[in-house]
């Protein structure tokens, strides 16, 4: 039974929800008991379960919030204090659970990067809890100095034993106050990699658990995101700088979440888009899907959905390359196409194929083989598709605007909202 809301608002006191994945918001409106079993609830950018009734129970449950934006949405909201919570793991704030909503939002992917083999490397994090706490993990190869948290910043020193080289490290680190909370840890060993004592992966400052108030909130959200029109960011090793002379843009330009860049100085010559990472902990196949669509946001003919399956659009502006490389010649776009969506897409997903197993994904634009602008797409979990990016017109003018949102249940689903029907 598919209809969640509908067995909450059944009136049963204990309901037992079925295995699986649902998209909320979720309204509890009377007493009784929600229970899960292997059941994950979650909402993108809006609050997952509103709780609005005493006598509330939730237990083994999977709460989940997709929102990399302060926007006001929980993970659970409750305005009753008797609210019970039994193994309830959590991504997101919450709202009504006392200390547990001074819990700031913290890295969930924690990486070791490339360390020496065959000798042991330590590493230290931090870990911030509102209550005492436990911390925990299941890596064979991974101690960590201790399992019980008190409130506060707490440094953890995480061991790795020796291992051979180029062997890769990945698990998840369970913290468990009220709620059950997860990160998780990559890394990889190498006969030429750093030898690790001690080396700090992530600091958190006192101010980083201080909540804000809402009109500061309100203040960064309406800050632009860049200030100048310079840019130095490391990936890969190499320093990548940027700058406007003349208003084009010299050097890799680094595209931040949501910044929007007009095209204008790259109009005339074809570009070329390419999808790349730094690793992978579970060797998979991702495969670029491209959407043209029309003003009503929809693909309006079969030929316009660009992927392997098709390998040109209907106007020949779009090719798909064997080595996976997308072509865009923006200069034949058809007028009635307002945007093109650039999707990417785990070929087969499982539950252990996604794109947490995915070291730093990144989508490149080159054009007359240089790059010109770069995309990270940094926090990705359960996710088995990503929105990259999308270039549309504005104002006559075609536009970069970059999403990094993603799909747990994967393309069925965005196909289905660009008006595509797949079998």
């Amino acid at each position: 039974m598919d209809n969640i809301q509908g067995m909450i608002d059944s009136g049963n006191s204990h309901i037992v929800l079925p295995p699986g994945e649902y998209k909320g918001s979720f309204f509890v409106n009377r007493p009784c008991i929600l229970e899960g079993n292997n059941t994950t609830l979650w909402a993108n950018g809006e609050t997952v379960i509103y709780i609005r009734s005493a006598g509330v129970t939730l237990i083994n449950l999977r709460v989940e919030l997709i929102s990399k934006n302060n926007d006001g949405a929980y993970s659970l909201s409750t305005e009753y204090s008797d609210t019970q919570c039994e193994n309830i793991e959590i991504i997101g704030p919450t709202h009504g659970f006392q200390d547990e909503d001074m819990v700031p939002e913290m890295k969930k992917q924690l990486s070791f990067g490339t360390f020496r083999s065959e000798t042991e490397n330590t590493f230290t994090f931090d870990l911030f809890t509102a209550i005492d706490a436990e911390v925990s993990t299941q890596m064979k190869d991974v101690m960590l100095s201790v399992s019980d948290l008190h409130p506060g910043i707490n440094t953890i020193t995480a061991t790795v034993s020796p291992i051979s080289a180029n062997s890769y490290i990945y698990g998840d680190i369970i913290l468990k106050s009220q709620f059950v909370r997860r990160f998780y840890i990559n890394g990889s060993s190498s006969d030429n990699g750093e030898l690790c004592d001690n080396k700090c992966i992530s600091k958190i400052s006192q101010e980083d658990c201080t909540v804000k108030p809402d009109n500061e909130i309100v203040e960064m959200i309406n800050t632009p995101a860049r200030q100048s029109v310079k840019s130095s960011v490391i990936i890969n090793n190499i320093q990548d700088v940027s700058e406007r002379k003349n208003n084009t843009v010299v050097g890799t330009y680094i595209l931040k979440r949501g910044e929007r860049i007009y095209l204008e100085d790259y109009f005339d010559l074809p570009i070329k888009i390419i999808m790349g990472n730094k690793g992978q902990y579970k060797e998979m196949d991702i495969d670029p899907y491209i959407f043209m669509l029309d003003a009503s946001g929809s693909t309006s003919c079969d030929e316009d959905f660009v992927y392997f399956g098709n390998t040109s659009s209907k106007c020949g502006s779009i090719v798909f390359n064997s080595d996976k490389s997308i072509d865009l010649n923006l200069k034949t776009v058809p007028e009635h196409i307002e945007r093109i969506s650039f999707a990417y897409s785990i070929y087969l997903p499982t539950l252990n194929y996604n794109f947490s197993k995915v070291l730093d994904p990144y989508i490149s634009i080159l054009q007359s083989g240089k790059e010109i602008f770069r995309y990270m797409a940094n926090d990705l979990f359960a996710e088995t598709t990503i929105i990259f990016m999308e270039i549309y017109r504005h104002k006559f003018q075609w536009r970069i605007n970059t999403i990094g949102q993603g799909y747990r249940d994967g393309l069925k689903r965005l196909c289905s909202s660009y008006g595509l029907i797949v079998s």
